[in-house]
């Protein structure tokens, strides 16, 4: 039974059972495929959609950065155009902020709207603008399903004064320097991605005149060897100096940079006060110099102008007695008149008979010999102008006798200088004859002061500035017999830029002795009080914060220029120099815009100065200053072809080759050593008015804003 159970069994399962799991197993088989292929379809569908996000987020992003960096890109570029034309002197440029907004293209009228003051200049305060940059549609827009939303701030932020307030006494305009930086915050979505550029620009915006200096054609604080101030300038042959012919020396002439006024009626006021000044500290006493040849001084001693006066019946010199001589009284008020004319020093003249004359004069060095400068300019070229510091002058007044009638001018009797103890003595001179002399006592009643009021006589303690007051008196000396009294008409009314005005007083010289305690104004507003010699020692320093690049050498600084005129940009703005440096005449086509190069020691000029910008930037730089400041040497001047520059000697000295001097803008030294001027090349300072830190037009056109050349430029996360 168990065996047909089994068998039974058996015949039931093989029957039955088996074709049941052989079914089972595909259905299994079936559903464990489709839940497979359902699983893999659900993981590849959710993958693909991952993805396709995932792509699209990146693909937002990458748009979101290039729209960002795309505006920073455009900030940068519109900031360096605004700046380029706050940097441009073309004169149809100005006024700068009226003309910018004028002319403004993309984003350029919020920036001058905002960052640009009225005066024309980069804002001393700190400011920030949204600017619009449009986004061009056949660039960063194509392609893109969504318009991109673009933000961008520009901020001028930091800033602070260049300039420490002590840093030049007296001084009060250093706050329109001043250094910070740009800040562009370029921000943009896409799709609700946020991407943020940020890029930084470094500017200094620094004035190009420099404060008080350059108001003068000349200043010098020391002049060691002043035994070589006054010489002889005649030559071996002993030909009258007004002609210079081989001279020993030719004088260094200082042109105060404008012509003189066709007429003296006017108020010289304004004459003067656009006129470059003279300032020399040490105490002086100038020859002045014969006649109207090439380097007379005549112009300022009343153009050699003879005057004459009648002499009073028992008054004054010659009336107050009787010359008896022989038996026979003379009263040289009946037959004759007093004469003087103002000359130059007869040391130099040759004439012999007035050399007799003022044999008696003490202080030969100033009495007998004319300087070596020529602070008012010459005859061909007078330049008269305002000298400060204790600077005097020395001339002769040559008085005699004339006869009343049937005379001419040159029929004169020299009347000598004679001291008070030689008064009594039995001859006054050599050349004088006896009887004349017993004439001449008798006739003054043997009185000395009364006798020295017609005598010649050396003026050695006048200011120089006396020879304005001889320039500008409007009667016109010709040079003929006048008769009047040596009492020139000469007032100014206010000179805007001192703040007062001048007058000659007779017998009051000292009222046009300017000294070096001054105040300065521009426009009607004080810029300067205090005194002048205290302004080179502390103009290194402040030219040295005007800098925005340090270079280790001359070489290294004309490759960076050379790299700036490549690409178009104006160069202009103070560069710091370590140690020496020389200029040759390439250098011209690099330093152009107006530009300042402050040298730690010696500064050489082998070669012409006169900058010569090309292509585009010939008409963007039309004032081309150069400033030469030596902090610790000299500037030397080795080539006598004309240097369109100012030359700053802090400690050390402005000296020649030998080779002649021609300044066409203004020179400032410590020490002018007078031995390298004897020499018989040409020396010329002409003040060129475009330095000038007191007027208000060189002072509007002296601001220069200068850029870093490569902004920093980082990505920040969104705010």
């Amino acid at each position: 039974m168990q065996k047909v159970e089994w068998l039974g069994m058996r015949h039931f399962g093989s029957e039955r059972f088996p074709k049941c799991g052989k079914d089972g197993m595909a259905l299994l088989i079936v559903l464990g495929f489709l839940a497979a292929f359902f699983v893999t379809v659900f993981y590849l569908h959710s993958y693909s959609t991952n993805q396709r996000y995932q792509s699209h987020m990146v693909s937002s992003s990458e748009v979101a950065s290039r729209v960002a960096e795309f505006g920073a890109k455009q900030v940068q570029s519109m900031v360096r155009n605004a700046v380029a034309f706050l940097n441009s002197s073309d004169p149809g440029t100005f006024p700068k902020r009226e003309k910018g907004l004028k002319e403004a293209q993309a984003g350029m009228k919020e920036f001058f709207e905002i960052f640009v003051d009225e005066n024309g200049r980069l804002s001393e305060k700190e400011q920030n603008a949204l600017i619009s940059i449009p986004l061009a549609e056949n660039t960063i827009l194509s392609g893109l399903t969504f318009t991109p939303e673009l933000k961008v701030i520009l901020t001028l932020e930091g800033q602070k004064k260049i300039h420490e307030d002590s840093a030049i006494p007296g001084d009060s305009e250093r706050a329109a320097e001043t250094i910070g930086k740009f800040v562009i915050d370029s921000t943009a979505s896409y799709d609700k991605v946020e991407r943020r550029v940020i890029s930084v620009f470094e500017q200094r915006t620094v004035q190009m005149t420099i404060p008080v200096l350059s108001r003068f054609a000349l200043t010098v604080l020391e002049i060691p060897d002043k035994d070589k101030l006054n010489s002889n300038l005649v030559n071996a042959r002993g030909t009258a100096p007004e002609t210079f012919t081989d001279a020993t020396y030719t004088p260094l002439v200082v042109l105060g940079g404008q012509r003189v006024p066709d007429t003296k009626n006017n108020d010289p006021a304004q004459f003067l006060d656009k006129q470059g000044w003279v300032f020399i500290l040490p105490e002086l006493t100038l020859g002045v110099a014969p006649g109207n040849g090439k380097f007379g001084e005549n112009f300022l001693l009343a153009s050699g102008c003879t005057f004459y006066r009648d002499i009073q019946k028992d008054a004054g010199p010659f009336g107050t007695g009787f010359g008896v001589v022989r038996g026979k009284n003379f009263e040289l008020w009946n037959t004759h008149q007093i004469y003087s004319r103002l000359t130059g020093l007869y040391q130099e003249t040759k004439k012999e008979e007035c050399f007799y004359f003022m044999s008696n004069i003490s202080g030969v060095d100033n009495v007998q010999h004319s300087s070596i400068l020529r602070l008012m300019g010459t005859p061909d070229s007078p330049s008269p102008t305002l000298v400060f510091g204790n600077v005097l002058r020395s001339y002769i007044l040559e008085q005699g006798l004339r006869k009343k009638y049937g005379a001419s001018p040159a029929d004169c009797a020299f009347l000598p200088y004679v001291r008070r103890e030689q008064f009594d003595s039995a001859s006054w001179t050599a050349g004088l004859d006896p009887d004349s002399q017993k004439v001449l006592r008798g006739t003054c009643n043997g009185n000395w002061d009364t006798y020295r009021q017609a005598m010649s006589t050396p003026v050695s303690s006048v200011p120089f500035n006396e020879g304005l007051a001889f320039w500008f008196d409007p009667d016109e000396y010709t040079g003929k017999t006048t008769p009047r009294a040596i009492q020139p008409n000469f007032k100014t009314g206010v000179i805007p830029k001192l703040g007062k005005s001048l007058e000659y007083v007779p017998k009051q010289p000292e009222n046009l002795l300017l000294g070096q305690n001054i105040a300065l104004y521009r426009d009607d507003s004080q810029v300067f009080s205090g005194e002048l010699g205290n302004v080179l020692p502390n103009v290194g320093n402040y030219c040295v914060s005007r800098c925005g690049r340090q270079f280790e050498s001359g070489k290294i600084l004309k490759e960076y220029l050379t790299g700036l005129r490549k690409t178009g940009m104006n160069p202009t703005g103070f560069y710091y120099v370590k140690g020496s440096f020389e200029w040759t005449e390439d250098w011209n086509e690099l330093a152009v815009g107006g530009v300042g190069l402050v040298c730690e020691k010696d500064v050489t000029i082998v070669g012409m100065v006169k900058p010569a910008p090309t292509g585009d930037l010939a008409k963007e730089c039309v004032n081309n200053q150069i400033y030469f400041v030596s902090l610790g040497g000299d500037v030397n001047i080795n080539t006598g072809r004309r240097i369109e520059a100012a030359l700053v000697a802090v400690k050390g000295r402005v000296r020649s080759s030998g080779a002649g001097i021609d300044v066409c803008g203004f020179v400032a030294a410590r020490i002018m050593e007078l031995s390298g001027l004897c020499n018989s090349s040409p020396k010329v300072v002409r003040y060129d008015p475009r330095y000038d830190w007191a007027d208000s037009q060189a002072y509007r056109n002296g601001f220069r804003t200068v850029l870093e050349r490569q902004p920093i430029v980082f990505f920040a996360k969104p705010n």
